[in-house]
């Protein structure tokens, strides 16, 4: 669906993300303002580097939640009916309630 394609698109180009972050760590903490509009701009590269690996390792851990899902669910399909262990459901549920808290803490920074 959508999610697990801009999920897909964000994992691939965080990198690049970081890397041009990078770039900007010389100006921590500076302000200064926008040549053409005039706005306010203050440097924090490293809070926003930090937001980016968090928001990277916890995609990265919904990724292979879904895939373990996604074997489970094939096993399952392939063994007259056997549904996945209880522990593969229970901590992909879990992983989703923790992923939803981290959403909302990134979506206040």
């Amino acid at each position: 669906g959508f999610r697990r394609q801009m999920r897909q698109i964000f994992l691939e180009s965080a990198g690049a993300h970081l890397q041009t972050l990078q770039a900007y760590k010389d100006k921590e903490g500076m302000f200064t303002r926008s040549p053409i509009w005039n706005f306010k701009v203050h440097y924090r590269a490293k809070e926003l580097a930090a937001a980016v690996k968090e928001l990277q390792a916890e995609l990265l851990i919904e990724e292979s939640g879904e895939a373990l899902h996604e074997l489970a669910s094939q096993a399952g399909n392939q063994s007259d009916g056997i549904a996945a262990p209880a522990s593969v459901t229970s901590a992909t549920i879990r992983h989703h309630e923790e992923s939803s808290c981290k959403r909302q803490r990134l979506g206040s920074l």
